[in-house]
């Protein structure tokens, strides 16, 4: 960050003496009357969405504080290399600042301080000022966003440049409000490959909202360059490293969105295929229109030049449980059907179980069964089987939760115990189950688990550590299983959880004992979220149930309840299994 030098004033003759003698005077007063602090405000978006070519020029004669306040504003614009943001800094300054290195997001309120003494920090023609405000997150270099918490400040220097005040010292990177990256951002998920099974999974990147037509060269782009910081472990690409495009993707003569990237190298029919599916996927949000994918101006897939959503369908995972799972739910100690209210078939339905959980394809259970010795276990089979005991007896276990079938099933389940132990069991081919330990230090040193999620895809989990909601990734590198790139998410409003359950593949429910966020919403880069309503409800709210395309049912002091969003009122579950101390759960 550097600074310019006060330019001096020279006059000739008397007369021009005479004018500089009346701007220093003219300059005085104004030092006079400038405010000792600006009130918080709630910045809200600006302006109707239109581009011009040409951005607005900062308000004439402003005070420090309102310029940087002015600035920050601005600075939520990304056109033009964000030239609106540069109008407010010095000649100097422009030279040497980096918008590229990162956007610093804050909460709507902040405010502008004076900082320093009136013999050192503020004079005639330089200020310092402080700009203060609540984190919210950052927009790292891959363009995902990273969340952050507490106080947020940065001092800024100003100079007078040709008799208007200018920041001489910017920090690097941007600096906005939620609600400017809202308006300026918008959400993509781009599309990686599960390493174990081959099916997409999406990560959640940002790109500038306008101009539009620049939207698929940045998600390809963003695509090539492979997956965020969060997934980077745990995801794949069927692109190999180093390619690029060949040209800017944009839309043909013909209609069509053309992806030309350079040579891909020998692949074979299957990886061409995934590569295309990638791409094809990850453009869904930013292109309604079919997409050729070339490589050397050659179909990467020869018999198909062209591609829809329809068209890569098998390498989608179908996260969303088949509508006839209706769900089930614990009720004092006895398994029983969510939507009907009656017992389970087969002998699940006299175990004395603590918590369960259905796999995704509905074919198996695994349930925390009560042992004769007073400890607990895990059961795993068959639906309508008898439960084969999968672990020793412990005193705690958190409800199970499965990893996606594969081609012979649903062979894999995880749960913690006694809060600090996770745990993968999986069927062993000979009709068993065997259990190995995950490596999840990183979260176990945040303090006990009392719940613990896979997503429906398998790459990530979320957990209720100490009370508070924690996202993470799973690694499976063939010998050892761990959980990565764990972090914390909304501490300042989620420190009471009691349960989570994935209601997308980048959303997740989570419930608390809190009666001001009793159910909230959130995703799963920790960017948003939304309070469910509360009327009805009597926390703690003990379980959370949910996923695509269900209603959410949460268990709380007083039985089990039902909402489509979080703006409708909890209704009583119209089952009989609504009551107090029944766990309910969707399959996964």
């Amino acid at each position: 960050m550097g600074a310019e030098d006060v330019r001096g004033r020279r006059g000739r003759g008397a007369l021009a003496r005479l004018i500089a003698l009346l701007a220093v005077a003219v300059t005085l007063v104004g030092c006079a009357t400038i405010p000792e602090s600006s009130e918080p405000e709630a910045v809200g978006p600006r302006g109707d969405g239109r581009r011009v070519a040409q951005p607005a020029p900062p308000p004439r004669n402003a005070d420090p504080l309102t310029l940087v306040r002015r600035y920050v504003e601005a600075s939520a614009d990304p056109e033009g290399g964000h030239a609106a943001a540069k109008a407010y800094l010095t000649r100097r300054a422009k030279g040497n600042w980096r918008d590229d290195s990162s956007v610093w997001i804050l909460a709507r309120e902040f405010d502008t301080v004076y900082t320093g003494d009136r013999d050192g920090g503020r004079s005639e023609d330089q200020v310092r000022v402080l700009l203060r405000g609540k984190w919210k997150g950052r927009l790292v270099r891959d363009n995902a966003f990273l969340p952050e918490s507490g106080d947020f400040e940065v001092p800024i220097r100003l100079e007078k440049e040709d008799g208007e005040w200018r920041l001489a010292e910017a920090p690097d990177g941007i600096v906005v409000t939620i609600d400017g990256f809202n308006e300026n951002y918008t959400p993509v998920p781009v599309h990686f490959l599960n390493p174990r099974r081959n099916t997409l999974v999406a990560d959640l990147r940002y790109v500038q909202t306008q101009p539009a037509s620049a939207q698929p060269n940045t998600v390809v782009d963003m695509l090539l360059r492979g997956p965020s910081a969060a997934l980077r472990d745990s995801v794949r690409s069927a692109i190999p490293d180093g390619v690029r495009t060949r040209s800017n993707v944009a839309e043909g003569t013909d209609g069509a969105m053309l992806v030309n990237l350079s040579d891909l190298g020998q692949q074979t029919p299957q990886s061409r295929q995934l590569i295309v599916a990638q791409i094809v996927l990850s453009l869904e949000k930013v292109t309604n229109t079919r997409i050729k994918v070339l490589s050397e101006n050659v179909p990467v897939v020869p018999e198909q030049p062209d591609w829809r959503r329809a068209d890569i369908a098998p390498f989608v995972p179908d996260t969303a449980p088949n509508p006839e799972l209706r769900g089930m739910a614990v009720v004092g100690g006895r398994l029983r059907s969510l939507f009907r209210g009656d017992a389970v078939k087969g002998p699940a339905a006299n175990y004395d179980v603590v918590s369960a959980a259905q796999s995704v394809d509905g074919g198996r259970l695994a349930a925390v069964v009560r042992s004769a010795s007073g400890g607990v276990a895990l059961r795993v089979g068959g639906v309508e089987e008898a439960l084969s005991e999968a672990t020793q007896p412990v005193g705690q276990m958190t409800r199970p939760t499965w990893m996606p079938p594969g081609d012979k099933g649903a062979t894999e389940v995880w749960t913690v115990t006694e809060g600090a132990t996770v745990l993968s069991v999986s069927a062993n081919g000979q009709g068993g189950w065997s259990s190995r330990q995950v490596n999840a230090a990183e979260l176990t040193n945040n303090g006990p688990i009392t719940d613990l999620r896979l997503s429906r895809d398998g790459v990530r989990l979320a957990a209720v550590v100490g009370g508070r909601l924690f996202l993470g990734s799973v690694v499976d590198n063939g010998g050892e299983v761990s959980v990565r790139n764990v972090r914390k998410v909304l501490p300042d409003v989620l420190n009471t959880v009691t349960s989570v359950d994935w209601q997308g593949p980048n959303t997740v429910i989570a419930g608390s004992s809190s009666n001001a966020t009793p159910v909230v919403r959130v995703t799963v880069d920790g960017r948003e979220w939304k309070l469910y309503n509360a009327s009805n409800l009597t926390p703690p709210v003990a379980a959370v149930t949910a996923a695509p395309n269900r209603q959410v049912v949460v268990a709380d002091s007083r039985g089990l309840w039902t909402t489509v969003d979080d703006t409708e009122v909890w209704r009583v579950h119209d089952s009989n299994v609504a009551q107090a101390g029944a766990i309910p759960f969707y399959p996964g």
